[in-house]
């Protein structure tokens, strides 16, 4: 069963999250872009998987904003727990994916120790509570 799927264009950032998820002894999925990771989690979803999701926003084709509006409007995917990893770090961009339904945000370039732990966090908080947690949280993020 897959715990993480790591959504990024970076070939080097998929290998080094790959690697720092596995060594925490997760299974880790990857896709190099939007449509991938989409299709990827739909199958692992309809596969009775639930996996973390550590999404860039900054892809070509389809970007991480629209991943996400996707995930949280398709009734198969919507309860994962996704955070958002990108430079794109500024208060408008946090608030603009706590709104989209973000459950954390991860900003480029990061700590390696601490994005393991808000990726368990999200992994150990139950689809429900963060769904409570995502409507609970003030519309400026």
């Amino acid at each position: 069963m897959v715990d993480v799927v790591v959504i990024d264009d970076d070939l080097d950032l998929r290998m080094l999250t790959t690697l720092t998820f596995e060594m925490q002894g997760w299974s880790v999925a990857t896709a190099a872009d939007g449509p991938e990771g989409l299709q990827l989690l739909t199958n692992l979803c309809e596969s009775g998987a639930r996996p973390a999701v550590l999404l860039d926003v900054q892809m070509p084709e389809i970007d991480g904003w629209e991943v996400l509006a996707r995930i949280r409007t398709d009734a198969t995917l919507r309860d994962l727990g996704v955070l958002l990893c990108t430079v794109r770090a500024g208060e408008q961009d946090r608030v603009r994916g706590f709104q989209i339904g973000a459950d954390d945000f991860v900003p480029k370039p990061f700590d390696i120790d601490g994005l393991v732990d808000q990726v368990r966090a999200v992994m150990e908080t139950p689809a429900a509570r963060r769904a409570q947690l995502r409507r609970d949280r003030p519309s400026n993020g």
